[in-house]
């Protein structure tokens, strides 16, 4: 209970911090008009609104109410952006490339569901009475080793037994890597 009465005074002398920024940063612009039509100050607004508007209305506030204002605390992360420069270069990164990521997206979907079916077909074996548990019993545990090889995690949870199974992993190996680090 202290934890949550801690987070509530951090809360309000944050508002309060960004509020007489806010202010301060309106007052000094040349025009009020321009200042509130900037998307930058705009998301600043927003993300004020909900601290003031639950601080006035806590008492009248409609239970879903509360939590579309809760939500819209979100925009408080938003405003950070501002100071990060980096993420702005790789939203520009994001924007110039949009097909070679839709591409390689592409790839990689193809990669997973054909590897993944490959590779249970290649080790699932029902007549076997050697394994009781062979190592990829369902295309999805077959998807999940393909997604884990071509992002090269290899966790070691599924591996392929039969010579078919390693054959085909190597492959997609030798194939991902190629994929993942083609020249954009």
């Amino acid at each position: 209970h202290s934890w949550f009465l801690m987070l509530q005074w951090v809360e309000m002398v944050v508002a309060v911090f960004f509020t007489i920024d806010f202010i301060m940063r309106g007052c000094t612009w040349p025009s009020f008009r321009k200042f509130l039509s900037s998307s930058q100050n705009i998301i600043d607004l927003l993300s004020l609104l909900p601290f003031y508007a639950q601080l006035c209305l806590s008492q009248y506030m409609i239970l879903n109410f509360g939590k579309i204002l809760r939500v819209l605390r979100i925009f408080r992360v938003i405003k950070l952006f501002k100071y990060f420069a980096d993420i702005f270069l790789i939203i520009a990164f994001v924007c110039n490339a949009w097909q070679e990521i839709i591409l390689i997206a592409m790839l990689t979907g193809i990669l997973l569901i054909l590897f993944g079916s490959l590779i249970y077909f290649a080790e699932y074996d029902p007549q076997s009475k050697i394994r009781e548990h062979p190592p990829v019993y369902s295309i999805m545990q077959g998807l999940w080793w393909s997604m884990v090889t071509i992002t090269t995690v290899g966790y070691g949870d599924v591996c392929p037994e039969t010579l078919t199974g390693r054959f085909f992993g190597s492959i997609l190996v030798i194939i991902s890597m190629v994929v993942l680090t083609l020249p954009m």
